[in-house]
């Protein structure tokens, strides 16, 4: 990792620039996450810095990594669960907003 100005790092992944806020230092990252990056970057070490997005994609590969030696072969359905992490995307219906809108104002106030 190298550190260009007062506020960029270098992400050791791809090698862009970034402000502080949007990188972490390998000094933070769980173990297990740690041991994933090394599965396709044997140089990383804690001391690096890696920016957000692709450690987003690296936890994404170890939850699917996780899933698979459990289960073997995944559902579309725990792919999307999978796609929602990455994205950081609710996958729940409100519910309640579906309900309310066939409601009337006199089953609304009695709810």
């Amino acid at each position: 990792m190298k550190r260009h100005e007062i506020n960029q790092y270098t992400c050791a992944i791809c090698g862009k620039p970034f402000t502080k806020h949007n990188v972490l230092s390998g000094e933070v990252l769980r173990p297990q996450i740690t041991e994933q990056i090394r599965k396709t970057r044997p140089d990383w070490s804690s001391s690096n810095f890696i920016c957000r997005t692709d450690l987003a994609n690296f936890r994404m590969a170890y939850v699917q990594s996780l899933l698979e030696s459990e289960m073997g072969e995944l559902t579309s359905l725990e792919r999307e669960v999978i796609e929602s992490i990455h994205k950081q995307e609710i996958i729940t219906k409100d519910i309640d907003a579906e309900f309310e809108q066939d409601w009337s104002f006199g089953e609304r106030l009695a709810d």
